[in-house]
Parts: C-alpha cells; structure tokens; sequence
C-alpha cells in the first residue's frame, strides 16, 4: 500500500492508521535509505512498511514547474538569499566549498530541490594572508578548474569569484530530444557549453550561458558556515540539525522532458532530487576526484 502524508507537530503513531500525519513514501526496499517501521494496516492487519523521508515543500500534489514557479513566487520574500560555506584543509593549505540551494530545477530534467557548489581553493589557512589559487565550477557530472583570475574566470572585489548560473540546456541524444532554462550548473564564463553531463550513455547534452542575468554581489547574500555533520552536537545547534539529515531535498520523482531517453541510457536522467550537502560525494572533495570529470 502506498501513499504519502504530511509532517506535523501532532507527531506519528504507527500503529495507528488514522494518526499518521507524517511525509512519508511507501515504496521498495530497493529505495534508499528506508526505514523498516512494524505497524498494523487501516484494516487492522499487522504488517511491515518501508517508510521513505523526504522534504516536499509544495506538497504531494504540487509536483511540477508551473506549481514550483508559483509556490517560489508566493515564498520568495520570506527569507534572505542564503550561501553555505564549508572549509576543510588540504595540505598546509585551505579549499573552502560554497553551497548554494536552489527551490527547484526546470530544465532538462526537473526535480524538486537542487544543491550546487563550487570549490575555492586559497594558498594558506591564514585568512589574513590566503589568496585564490584556483577555482572549481561544477556543473551537472562535470568540473573545470580555472587558475587565472581575468582571463579563465572573474573574480569581485578581488576576494570572491563569480558564477555564471546554467543557461538553456539541448538535449537531442538515444531517440530523445530535451530541452529547458531553469538549470543551475556553475560555470566560470558565459557561452556555448558542449557535453556538459559526461556519463557515460549520455554524449549530445549541451548548454548556453547568455549572461545577460542580474548580477548579485556576495555582500547581498547572507553567509552561513557549516561544520561537518559529525561535529554538531544535538541540544546545542539546533539551526545545524539538517545537516545530518540524509534524506531527498524535494519530492522523490517528478516528470522531465528528457525522460523518454531513459530506456536507451537504463537509468533516470536526474528526475530526484539531491541529499544534503554533507552526504553528496563531493563533500570534503577536491577538484576532479570522486564521481566528477574534468571537462575539456
């Protein structure tokens, strides 16, 4: 049986059908991350659910770009412009990692929710002393590092480099043919961008940058720092419990136009959203290692 039910502060019995107020997915166990809960069916039958965490911030109905644009729209004065920061050392060095999170991705494909980040790594960790020695710009399952500040990449205010947001992204790849503007991959110059999802069944997946968007200095965001997950102590950081919440930022499979390709590349095109930060496996990494390639 499945179905899915809001999160309220009337808590979860379950054992009890009709007080079930929680978000949750019934689904498989070849789902991740489930929690086997043991609980008696509406009919009274005892039995055994997968039960699936994960944030919807629209709602079971609202799973779509036309609802998404409107929720944004009615919320969007509710809250400032946020960036994450996140440091760790490398060496005798630093790489500070900012994370930026966006409500939803329209693009060629659509999820709810979408985390991205960018790499900075500085020659010392002496804030006083430490410059940009280089940047990485993820975008989709690529990066690419620039080292030379004016000419592969911008920098303002000479301390903080600046990211141009995904364009409108083709896809016309394995009989299918996708296309959108809502992407929000990290790019270090605007332009045409050639191959931008490098899996390995997907090659024709292009992007366009115009950079003709507004530009927002860093001193118009807000700037939070995140610690590592396993250095937040429960009782004491309450603003911080998230971060060890490894659940789906959004609702766990929505409609995409790129969808039809999926019985020729056997795997989504990206229809689910991410996880938090601190469980994405580029966490703590540098550069190119990890599930990321080096775009040429």
């Amino acid at each position: 049986m499945r179905g899915e039910y809001d999160i309220n502060d009337k808590g979860w019995d379950p054992h009890g059908w009709e007080k079930w107020p929680i978000s949750i997915y019934y689904g498989g166990p070849y789902n991740e991350q489930p929690v086997k809960i043991a609980g008696k069916t509406p009919a009274g039958r005892d039995t055994v659910w997968w039960v699936f965490f994960h944030y919807d911030f629209g709602g079971p109905d609202r799973n779509s770009p036309s609802t998404w644009y409107k929720d944004y729209h009615d919320s969007s004065g509710l809250y400032n412009d946020t960036i994450y920061a996140h440091v760790f050392p490398s060496g005798d060095k630093a790489v500070i990692q900012y994370w930026l999170f966006y409500p939803f991705n329209d693009w060629v494909n659509n999820h709810e929710g979408d985390w991205e980040h960018i790499n900075v790594g500085v020659t010392s960790q002496d804030p006083a002393t430490a410059k940009i020695e280089y940047v990485d710009y993820y975008f989709h399952h690529s990066v690419k590092r620039c080292t030379q500040p004016g000419v592969d990449f911008f920098v303002d205010d000479e301390t903080h480099p600046v990211i141009f947001v995904g364009g409108y992204g083709m896809w016309t790849d394995w009989g299918a043919t996708g296309k959108g503007h809502g992407s929000h991959g990290c790019y270090p110059v605007k332009g045409g961008w050639e191959r931008v999802e490098r899996r390995e069944k997907i090659e024709d997946f292009h992007e366009y940058i115009d950079g003709s968007g507004e530009f927002l200095s860093y001193q118009t965001f807000d700037l939070k720092v995140i610690p590592n997950k396993d250095e937040i102590i429960y009782g004491e950081d309450p603003d911080l419990y998230w971060m060890r919440s490894n659940v789906p930022w959004g609702h766990r499979n929505v409609n995409s136009p790129g969808e039809e390709a999926e019985p020729y590349i056997k795997e989504e095109v990206g229809n689910s959203p991410p996880r938090t930060p601190t469980f994405h496996p580029g966490w703590n990494d540098e550069g190119t290692s990890g599930e990321h390639k080096e775009y040429s």
